[in-house]
């Protein structure tokens, strides 16, 4: 048995792949074709950008700073937009990974991706 009885274990809920967003929004479209492609199940909870619903006291309890898409499973919240999130999810989720980032690839994309954040933070002049 060893150190930790079984009574003393506890056993993980299944975590929900959630996606925040909506189907207008192009970063929320991409995220969702990424999960399909590969295969894996998530559940699309949508807030309409255009009728402010992401500025809602409901949605700024799950997201303060209200951009969309957002990414939730379990415990955890991926916020800052596509790049940040697609990382999260080639890190954590294999069959996205196989075909979104190969190992092969990884260093490439990521630099890219890199490149387009340093681009972003530089300050306009």
């Amino acid at each position: 048995m060893g150190c930790n009885s079984a009574s003393s274990r506890q056993v993980d809920a299944p975590k929900n792949l959630n996606i925040h967003g909506h189907i207008l929004d192009n970063q929320s479209r991409s995220l969702m074709a990424c999960c399909k492609v590969s295969g894996v199940t998530f559940v699309m909870n949508s807030h309409n950008f255009l009728a402010g619903d992401n500025r809602s006291k409901n949605y700024l309890t799950i997201n303060p700073t209200g951009h969309i898409p957002m990414l939730e499973e379990g415990p955890y919240k991926v916020l800052g937009g596509n790049h940040l999130v697609y990382i999260y999810l080639c890190k954590s989720k294999t069959a996205i990974a196989s075909k979104m980032m190969p190992t092969e690839l990884e260093q490439k994309v990521k630099g890219v991706i890199g490149w387009n954040i340093a681009k972003m933070m530089t300050p306009c002049q």
